[in-house]
Order: C-alpha cells, then structure tokens, then sequence
C-alpha cells in the first residue's frame, strides 16, 4: 500500500487566521489548527459543526450551551422543533442556519459514550459532515475537538482520527467543494491543544498519514512528482491520478457511504439496495429539472419509435417518485472501465470534449447543459462522462438495475446491439412501453451516468458490434486495429441524437424515475 503524502507547503498559502497554530495542505484540502471557540470565530465558515447530546440538550456540554447563546433564540426554538425526531443517532445530522454565529449553517451531531472504536465513530461522524456540505458546495467547515470534553476520548486518538479522516476523504473525493477545514481548539483546553499539535508535528514529521489506531483504511495513490496537491484536472496527471486511486462509493450515497473502499463494502454486505429520494431534496428536485428541462413537446409523439403516443393526448411527464441505485457489483465494474479510460485517455493527452469532437453538430448534451455546478463537478469530463436518460419497460427494470444494461441482450439499433441512450426524456419516453400498448401510468426510465471517452461521431446506420477502429479508411469493425474508439455519437440521422456504448461497464443505471403520462 502506498500512503499518500502530507504537504505543509501549500502553493496556494492564505493569509493566517487569528489564533490559527498551523496548517498544511492535503490534496486540495487545507487542514488549519485553530485557538479559538466556535462560537465567537475569527473568520466566517460555511458551517460550524457542534456535538449536542441524543436528546437536543444544550445544556450538558459547554460548548454546545455557549453556541445555542450566541446563535440566538430563533435558532434555539429551531432546535427544539427537531426533537420529533430524537433520539438523534450517530448517523443523523441537523442543519438549521448559522444565527448569529460566524456561519450560514450549523450541523448538529452527537457521540455516545463507548471504551474503545471512538476514532472509528469520530471517523464516521466527519466524513457524513463533510459529505453534507458538499452536496451543498459549501467549502470551509469548523469542527470542534469531538469528543473530548464530558465523554473523555483520549486526546491524542481525536486528534488522529480528525486529521485522519479529513486527509482520507479528500483522497477519496479530488473534486469535493471541501477546501478548508479547521479544527477548533479552545485556548483553555491546553491538553487538548498539545494533543492536536503533537499530532500534526508528528504526520508532518512522517509525511504520512498512518493509521496504527484502530486499522483505519487508507485510500492507495500513485507517488507524483509533485505530491503537494491532486493534480490538475484535465490533465495527463490526474488521469494517472485517478488510475491509481482506490475505488469509493459517491460521496452522496447513503447506504453505503464512501467513508469505505467498495471492497470493504463487498465483504459480507447485500450488494444492491434502492433508496428513495425525498420529494423535498435537492436531489429530487435536480432529476426533475432535468426530465422536464429536456422535454420536446413540439416533436413529441413523432418518428417511428413514437407510434402509438399521439392517441394518448399528453403534454408532459410528472414524476411519481425516485430511487437510487446503490449496487456495489455494478458500480466497482463501472468505476474500474472508467479508470482504464482515465488511463487512456492520460495517455492521448485527454480527449476531445463531446462538443469539440470534429463536425459535432449538437454540441454538450442536452443534460449537462442543464445541470448545476454540484452536479457537474460530479462528472469527469477528462473521459467524457455524462448523464443520459434510458427508457425502459417496466418488467425490466429489476432486471436492469440489478445487472446492469447489458448489450447482448439489447434489439438491433441503428448501430448495432448496444447501449442506447438520450440527451432528452421526449425520446427515452418512446422506449417505455410497447408501440402496440402504450399506456399514460405507471412508466420507468433511468437515469445513467455513462463514459464516452474517446468519441465517434457517426451520420449513418452501421451495424456493429464494437466501436470503430480509428482509421478513417476502415469500415469494418472486425478490424485488427488496436486502436478503437470508446462509444458512437449518432447525429443527423434521425430526429435525436443517440448516444451509444457496447461495452456494459461503460453504463451505471443510477437513477430509477417512476412517472406518469399527463
């Protein structure tokens, strides 16, 4: 295992902060060791982060009183609105605003007492705060020293596990709007101070964040040469970057969180599970933004692929609910395909974007056009990733998000068997039941995080089996060539554009999107 390395020369230094004792920087993440108290901050963050016991009593922890005080009573009165969910786990986190405090929002977390796995918890407990914020693309959050106070972790276990995490998930998450965190000490708390500082002496010393407390799992990394942050996106470094990396689960999944390598996940876990999305969630309400944002109303019902739909007489689609796929088979085979693709594409020098591919027509897709940036910055685009809706008949759904989207299975397109997928629900709709019973209710697409890679931009039908090879002068795809391309982009053919793959690795069904016809 190689341990990624510690940087306490930035080369991007900020100005120091009042009370600030050190700081170094791990990837794009800069750790600052802070003298001060979280409720009078010398600098304003986009979250403070308080424990708070299971049943929302301020009163028993001090610093937890001292930030109910400053924040104020309406923010108070919010936090005795949340006790319809007490008791408060070790999972759950409240947010409500920052009050009067140096912050927009406040995260509510608590600890239990326990003799031993409190650095595993504290672990934990950061890595769902920090997985929180960015969702929110918050970028500086102030934690406490957890646990330290009337629960009585050792000092020095906090402090490692802190930094431990921190550095862990920043590996783990190159892309995190995460940029700054800082770990508040109070001046009082010598013993606590000492702790956190011997500890960063010590992994500065080392250069290494190692895990003897508690065996926790470090992400592997290839050594660069300059192993002072993660490179710099869209370049033949991070590809290499990300090559090497160990394989998480999405920072937003929930059942399986990316605090664990897939692996880890796989060890005794069911391998699949759906979680329903919230009809109030960002999440939600980004998916439905997209369904509605690439509906075509004016060729809906028209081509070849419609028939039947003029007689149901709709204008639009609404959706009934969302679930997530969290599949850990599926997902580690996609994320190992788009490694190798990370690798290749390093290699060419990146590839061309989707709308710098030569005599692309429609440019970026319809999708990411529309997404925001929380959503965009999920995406690779050093090997052209995207999400594409997939219409699918609703006996194949099971089906679908438990093995994948698998071409051998899949009805000749225009290009052959493979994976068919669209930048607008108007033309996923057509492929969600049969032209000869179409029906308004109770119809299914996905939503597909897909890597194009390197892209073929094709204006005629051609039946294939695999992508084209790269020679121009070639027109058989059972060539010798080496060289290949990843996916076809079909264009000018028809009324859409389709996007096509025929390897299944290449294709994650993410999304499951429930909706009606009206």
């Amino acid at each position: 295992m190689i341990l990624r390395k510690l940087s306490s020369k930035p080369s991007n230094t900020r100005p120091k902060v009042a009370g600030q004792e050190d700081s170094f920087h791990y990837g794009n993440t800069e750790v600052v060791l802070l003298k001060a108290d979280n409720a009078n901050l010398p600098i304003k963050v986009d979250v403070i982060v308080t424990t708070i016991n299971s049943n929302l009593n301020h009163g028993i922890a001090t610093a937890s009183s001292t930030i109910a005080e400053k924040a104020g009573i309406p923010l108070q009165r919010k936090i005795q609105e949340q006790k319809i969910k007490l008791p408060l786990g070790e999972d759950d986190i409240i947010a409500t605003s920052g009050g009067k405090l140096a912050c927009s929002k406040v995260y509510y977390v608590t600890l239990l007492p326990r003799k031993q796995h409190h650095t595993a918890a504290i672990k934990t407990l950061i890595w769902k705060c920090l997985e929180k914020a960015n969702l929110s693309s918050f970028k500086s959050l102030a934690f406490p020293a957890l646990g330290t106070g009337k629960l009585h972790y050792p000092h020095s276990d906090v402090a490692y596990a802190m930094f431990g995490a921190v550095g862990e998930y920043s590996a783990a998450n190159p892309t995190s709007s995460v940029c700054r965190v800082f770990f508040v000490i109070l001046p009082s708390n010598t013993d606590v101070l000492n702790a956190f500082k011997e500890a960063n002496k010590n992994l500065k010393e080392s250069q290494l964040l190692n895990s003897t407390r508690e065996n926790w799992d470090l992400c592997d990394e290839f050594p660069m040469q300059n192993e002072e942050a993660i490179p710099e996106r869209m370049t033949p470094d991070f590809c290499l970057y990300m090559y090497n990396a160990k394989i998480h689960p999405p920072s937003y999944w929930t059942r399986f969180t990316s605090d664990k390598t897939v692996k880890d996940w796989n060890t005794g876990q069911p391998p699949c599970t759906l979680v329903d999305i919230d009809k109030n969630s960002n999440t939600f309400t980004v998916i439905k933004g997209l369904v509605e944002g690439t509906w075509e109303a004016d060729i809906q019902g028209i081509g070849r692929d419609a028939d039947g739909l003029d007689g149901l007489q709709y204008g639009g689609l609404k959706i009934t609910r969302i679930q997530r796929v969290e599949n850990l088979i599926l997902y580690e085979q996609y994320a190992t395909r788009r490694q190798v693709m990370f690798l290749a594409s390093g290699k060419a020098g990146i590839y061309p974007k989707l709308s710098d591919v030569p005599d692309m027509k429609g440019g970026s897709s319809h999708i990411k056009e529309l997404l925001n940036n929380e959503w965009a910055n999920q995406l690779y685009n050093e090997v052209n990733e995207e999400y594409f809706f997939h219409g699918t008949k609703t006996d194949r759904v099971g089906q679908v998000y438990a093995q994948g989207l698998d071409p051998r299975l899949a009805a000749n397109g225009t290009q052959g068997p493979a994976v068919y997928m669209a930048e607008s629900s108007t033309k996923a709709d057509q492929y969600t039941d049969t032209r000869s019973a179409r029906q308004s209710n109770g119809l299914t697409m996905f939503l597909v995080r897909a890597c194009l890679g390197n892209i073929c931009r094709m204006t005629k039908c051609r039946q294939m089996r695999r992508p084209p090879c790269t020679d121009s002068s070639c027109s058989n795809d059972e060539c010798q060539h080496v060289d290949r391309y990843d996916s076809v982009v079909a264009e000018e053919l028809f009324i859409f554009r389709e996007f096509v793959v025929y390897d299944r690795n290449q294709v994650y069904p993410e999304y499951v999107i429930s909706y009606d016809r009206v």
